[in-house]
């Protein structure tokens, strides 16, 4: 029942956490050298496609943290960083043919970029995960 109740706020922490960072975070990013005059390297995703995109890569982030790692103990946070880097790792090896990393002057910093939005993903996804069970905990106690 533990592995269940883990898993569940993993995947809710992960819903949140993917749509706000990884969604609207990436959706701020992209925007940037657009801003400046770019073209859109992403074939104009709108906000609504980078928001759901956020929340499927969150949700299976989320339920993948709260099975394996939620119940490891360690720093958290960092925990929850070295995991956002990890899924980074995983997202890229499913999508290699992302055209802001192919371009040669460019593909360094848009590593770097990429590897501090995901490891911020897992750091809020690490602190929503904490948050829900405190508030779960508090919520059944009271009944």
């Amino acid at each position: 029942m533990l592995v269940l109740r883990n898993a569940y706020l993993g995947a809710v922490a992960g819903l949140i956490a993917g749509s706000l960072v990884l969604g609207l975070g990436g959706r701020l990013l992209l925007g940037l050298p657009v801003a400046a005059g770019a073209a859109d390297a992403f074939g104009g995703t709108s906000t609504f496609e980078m928001v759901v995109a956020g929340a499927v890569i969150g949700i299976s982030a989320g339920l993948l943290y709260g099975f394996v790692l939620s119940p490891v103990r360690g720093p958290e946070y960092l925990k929850g960083g070295i995991f956002g880097l990890l899924v980074m790792g995983a997202v890229l090896l499913f999508y290699l043919r992302v055209p802001a990393l192919a371009r040669p002057p460019l593909w360094f910093v848009s590593l770097i970029v990429l590897a501090l939005l995901f490891a911020g993903f897992g750091v809020v996804l690490v602190a929503f995960e904490r948050w829900l069970r405190r508030w779960t905990l508090a919520w059944t106690e009271a009944e």
